[in-house]
């Protein structure tokens, strides 16, 4: 079963029920393609997505951000890739452990359809470069894998 995710166009009532209703983890982008957009994952308790909201009272983040949520990481980090595939991606300090494990366990059977070898999860060239980057402390661009064979 994959896990659900919420996504926002705006800050309101829907993205806190979200947050509310135990979703954990989050994704923040550019809605357009200008000054070339990341994908930002974070925990929804981490504080650094939050600063660009303007005040607690009423959070002004426009149309021009997406925020997506899930209870899942690795059902965020699918929905990037098929939503976004060519977008560099961040990983907040505050998940990424999570996305380490996430991306390596491959959790979710719907998210590697080719996990049919001697048993093993089998990972995307983009999910392994993600758990390596979080593994190591880099950014998944600074991530070369090379298959020879």
């Amino acid at each position: 079963m994959t896990a659900k995710i919420s996504v926002f166009h705006q800050d309101d009532d829907g993205l806190r029920r979200a947050i509310a209703d135990g979703d954990t983890y989050l994704l923040s982008t550019r809605s357009g393609n200008s000054e070339t957009p990341k994908v930002h994952f974070h925990a929804i308790k981490c504080g650094i997505w939050k600063r660009n909201a303007g005040s607690a009272a009423v959070n002004a983040f426009t149309e021009r951000y997406v925020k997506a949520t899930s209870t899942s990481l690795l059902a965020l980090v699918n929905y990037v890739e098929k939503n976004y595939p060519n977008r560099p991606r961040r990983v907040c300090g505050c998940c990424k452990v999570a996305m380490s494990e996430a991306l390596t366990a491959g959790s979710s059977p719907h998210a590697t359809p080719n996990s049919s070898i001697s048993g093993t999860a089998t990972l995307t060239i983009a999910q392994a470069k993600m758990a390596l980057a979080a593994t190591f402390g880099v950014q998944p661009e600074a991530v070369e894998i090379i298959i020879r064979g």
